[in-house]
């Protein structure tokens, strides 16, 4: 095994072993207990990514806007919340892992540009 796919090993160790994927996991299994609420909540969280990979910039507050509308109420739901927030932190904590890695390297990515 080379010392990469090593470190790599122990990186998903700690992240397993982190607070905020302990508070997602934990989160996550509060909300399954009400599987109405995790249904609505998946097709939120599937609506957001598409807003938020959405290439279409017509009418993009109105469709952000319509989001935040029709889910006001679930995201009222303390169970719902608190996933969202515990599925936030462990996301921004991997996009930081992520940023890292990437930001280190020396790739040329100037066709991106």
């Amino acid at each position: 095994m080379s010392e990469v796919e090593r470190l790599t090993d122990e990186l998903c160790r700690a992240i397993r072993t982190s607070r905020e994927y302990a508070e997602y996991k934990e989160a996550y299994k509060i909300l399954e207990q009400y599987p109405g609420l995790l249904r609505e909540t998946n097709e939120l969280r599937r609506q957001n990514f598409e807003l938020q990979n959405s290439e279409d910039s017509d009418g993009m507050f109105d469709r952000v806007e319509t989001f935040r509308k029709n889910y006001a109420e679930l995201r009222k739901h303390q169970e719902v919340s608190d996933f969202l927030q515990a599925e936030l932190c462990l996301a921004r904590m991997v996009q930081s892992i992520g940023n890292a890695v990437t930001g280190c390297l020396d790739m040329n990515v100037d066709f991106l540009d």
